[in-house]
This record gives structure tokens, C-alpha cells and sequence, in this order.
């Protein structure tokens, strides 16, 4: 992998460029993130309804570990990647230890190894059989073995100087074992940053991490909450200065556009898409005004997002994909309910679409989030849950072209949804939250690459007020 920054002056941008050539991301952005190798809510199909989805998609050991296992993907000479279907939508892999969204609990975390909880049990990771599993895998890029310490753990100085100790060495396992095997030539090692919440433990692990072969930097287990991002950023730059500047810094966890703005101002290059995913999960909508079509990026398809975008194969035109998003339901037979049908509709199967369908499978009780907010809202955050939205029937954002606003979907309708716990509404956030998250970060991609000072400083700004709901774009 070969980073090419392309501006030191005023932000950074730059170009991740793969072994084989082929452009794996454009910086600032952010990779697309996953879990169990499949984007929450959404899966493989509804993707299909995104015209800006990254080139990068991000898989996390934690999530992804034996589902399948390294034998499987090496029977089936595929990698993860393939496997899971992601590649007619990101192009390249990028694989964490840790999932972003989860906390990770360092307690279980040993000297030889380090400890995931996998969907069916904790395992131990020793740095051997992490990389007999990238090995399998192949993926494009990823994050050494490491000893993560949450910024949120009540952990003592000395832990966070051992996460340190650990993380190195084994970074220096992994690439030793990367030097010898073959198959993972044309994967690129990235270097992880650790030291919990103590400065100077990030500072000694950015230090002794530069002096490693790595093609980048992930820092790990940074949480911003309510009143410490200020904190985060000191912390990040103390540490970043001593990294080389050509190569890329990626930043783990969910990271609002708020967050993003500051971050990118000290010199973060990379981010996963992990917020959207969290705001869905606890039934909140995102509501910013993004500029109209940065970078000259096209608006989604119509018609519910079925419109597919060309991925290199046969294209299927409107009628075919929203008849695809049908689904028949035949009515329960007189004798089973013990009344008799209508006149005219006896044994006849009724369509009903595929939010019906979807509705009548889940569950009426209100959903428990698999990951809760650990933070108060912000100004653009919507929690559809209050009972103000109950009878408020305008769209999630002014203006807003993702699949679900494009189908109708109101504050009201999402209301309903969220507090009678149906899939389909957290379907229905994550298409928009996702869609809203990608724009935000095109649009500080191009603003970033403005070349004059003045006008760089002038869309930054605009970018601000947005997030502060002074202005629309």
C-alpha cells in the first residue's frame, strides 16, 4: 500500500493506493463498516440503493472470527471479503481487532494474547493465530494484534504503559510472521497506538509504532463522550507529531460530524462509518444539511432506492427491482381463524411490500439497542422515540435524497417504528444515517482540497455552521 499525500498546507488529503494499484480510499473519508461482514441493517442487497458507498470496507476480528473459519475460507480459496459477498461494493478489505462500536474489555487481555468476544464465545488470540487467520483471509490491510485499553476503563498508569508494552511486541510478531508468509505480501500491516486515557503512553506508543515497517496508524480505544473531545484532540496531537507524515492516520470508532471536523484539524486521514450504525440502533436520525452533490457525486436512484447502480453486471430496470421487493402472504385459511373470507378473495395470495412483510416479523415489544448511546444527543441528532414526533409528518433532513426519505418516510412514521420496536425502522435509519454520513464526508473531502487558503477557510466554516444548525447548505 502506498499513501501519496497530496497537500501538507492548510488539511491534509491525500490517496491510498493499493500494492496492485488500484486507489483503495481519497482522504479525508471513511471506510464501510461492518459487522460479521455484513453492513448492519442493510446487508449486501439494500446496498445496491447507494451510489457513493467507500472503495474500503472495514471488517473487525471480533465480529468476523470463525464465521467462516480460517480452514473454510482457505477449502473455498476465497477470501473474506469474497465470501461475504462485499466485493461489488468495495473494491479492497480492511480488517481491526476490536469492533469499533463495542467497548472492549481489556480485563480478559493477557501478555501472549489478547481476548475477543466472538458472537458464541471469548477466545484468545495469540499473535500466531491471528495471523493464520489473515493468512486465510487476505484481506488488504490490517491492524496488528493489540492489547486495547478503552479510554473509558478506570485503568491506572501502569496498564496503560503495559497495553503499550504488549501492543509492540505483537506488532513485532506480526511482522515478522507477514515477513515469511507468502501469501500476505500484497497485505499492508498497520501499526495500532495504545495507552488508554494517558498521554504520554500515547505519545511513547506513536513514538516506538514510527519506528516500525507499517504503511499506517490506527488509534485504538479513544471514546468521545459529552465534554472530553477537546481532550482526545491534545492527546491525538501530542501523539501525532511523532509520526511521519506520509502515512495514514485512522481513527476507530463512531465519530459524529462534529467530531470529524476537529479531528480532521489535527491531522486524522481515515474514519469507519460505525456512527451511523450506532445512531440507528437506538432508533436516532441524523439532521444535517449537506452541499448538493459534492465532489459531482449523483444523488441515489428513485423509487425506494430499487433503481440498481451498474456494478458491472446486467442492470435491471425499475418495474424488475421494485417487483423484487414484493412479497406474497397467503391468507390463513377460514377454518384456522374460524370466520370466513371475503367474497371474492378465498385462497387468493395478497401482496403486501416488503415494510408489511418485515413489520409482521418482528417483534411488537420495544427494542432493546445491541449497542446503547454512552453520550447525550447532539443538535443534529433526532431521537424518534420523543413523543413530540408523534404527529410531525415533514422528512428526517430538509432536502434529503437517501432511499428512505425518498420513499416517504416521516419523522411520525419513524416514530411509530421506533417505539413498537419494528426492524424495518432501524432499515429505514440506517439507509438515511449512512447516506447523510457519506455526503458529510465528501463534503469535507472537497473542502479540504481547495487550494486557496481563503476559500479552503471559508468552506470549513460553512462546514461548522452546518453542524451547528445556523445555516443550510
Amino acid at each position: 500500500m502506498e499513501f501519496c499525500l497530496e497537500s501538507l498546507g492548510g488539511f491534509r488529503h491525500g490517496k491510498w493506493i493499493s500494492a496492485l494499484g488500484e486507489l483503495a480510499m481519497t482522504t479525508p473519508g471513511c471506510m464501510l463498516y461492518t459487522r460479521a461482514g455484513v453492513v448492519p441493517s442493510l446487508g449486501v442487497d439494500l446496498l445496491t440503493s447507494f451510489s457513493n458507498l467507500p472503495n474500503l470496507c472495514q471488517l473487525s476480528l471480533a465480529s468476523s472470527y470463525n464465521q467462516p473459519s480460517a480452514a473454510v475460507l482457505e477449502k473455498l480459496n476465497k477470501t473474506h471479503q469474497e465470501y461475504y459477498g462485499l466485493k461489488r461494493h468495495s473494491n479492497m478489505a480492511y480488517v481491526s481487532v476490536q469492533d469499533p462500536v463495542t467497548c472492549a474489555d481489556h480485563t480478559f487481555n493477557e501478555t501472549k494474547n489478547v481476548s475477543i468476544q466472538t458472537s458464541g464465545h471469548r477466545a484468545k488470540i495469540t499473535p500466531e493465530i491471528y495471523m493464520s487467520y489473515m493468512k486465510a483471509s487476505r484481506p488488504d490491510i490490517f491492524e496488528c494484534l493489540c492489547d486495547t485499553l478503552p479510554t473509558s476503563a478506570a485503568a491506572e498508569s501502569k496498564r496503560g504503559g503495559k497495553s503499550v508494552d504488549r501492543t509492540l511486541a505483537f506488532l513485532d510478531e506480526c511482522l515478522e510472521l507477514h515477513r515469511i508468509t507468502p501469501e500476505l505480501q500484497k497485505s499492508a500491516v498497520v501499526g495500532a497506538i495504545q495507552g488508554g486515557a494517558y498521554p504520554q503512553h500515547r505519545v511513547r506508543s506513536a513514538k516506538e509504532t514510527a519506528k516500525r515497517p507499517v504503511a499506517g496508524f490506527a488509534f485504538e480505544g479513544m471514546e468521545i463522550g459529552d465534554d472530553n473531545l477537546e481532550t482526545i484532540v491534545t492527546t491525538l496531537q501530542a501523539a501525532i507529531a511523532e509520526l511521519p507524515v506520509d502515512k495514514p492516520r485512522i481513527f476507530h470508532g463512531p465519530a459524529s460530524p462534529e467530531d470529524i471536523l476537529r479531528l480532521v484539524e489535527c491531522g486524522i486521514d481515515i474514519f469507519d462509518a460505525s456512527y451511523p450504525y450506532l445512531l440507528a440502533e437506538n432508533g436516532i436520525a441524523l439532521d444535517i444539511v449537506v452541499p448538493s452533490s459534492p465532489r459531482g457525486v449523483e444523488d441515489v436512484s428513485t423509487n425506494h432506492g430499487c433503481d440498481r447502480v451498474n456494478t458491472g453486471g446486467n442492470d435491471r430496470n425499475t418495474d424488475q427491482c421494485c417487483a423484487a421487493e414484493k412479497v406474497v402472504v397467503s391468507e390463513p385459511s377460514s377454518a384456522s381463524v374460524g370466520t370466513a373470507p371475503a367474497e371474492g378473495m378465498a385462497g387468493e395470495p395478497q401482496e403486501k411490500s416488503i415494510d408489511d412483510a418485515m413489520t409482521e416479523m418482528s417483534s411488537s415489544k420495544v427494542r432493546t439497542p445491541t449497542v446503547p448511546m454512552q453520550r447525550s444527543l447532539r443538535s443534529f441528532e433526532i431521537n424518534l422515540s420523543d413523543k413530540r414526533y408523534v404527529d410531525d409528518f415533514s422528512s428526517l433532513s430538509a432536502n434529503c435524497r437517501c432511499p428512505s426519505c425518498k420513499h416517504g418516510c416521516t419523522k411520525a412514521y419513524l416514530h411509530h417504528l421506533a417505539n413498537e420496536g419494528e426492524l424495518i425502522g432501524t432499515t429505514r435509519l440506517m439507509q438515511h444515517n449512512l447516506f447523510l454520513y457519506l455526503r458529510f464526508l465528501e463534503a469535507v473531502y472537497a473542502a479540504a482540497l481547495s487550494t486557496n487558503p481563503t476559500d479552503q477557510t471559508k468552506a470549513w466554516n460553512r462546514l461548522r455552521s452546518i453542524v451547528r444548525g445556523s445555516v443550510a447548505a
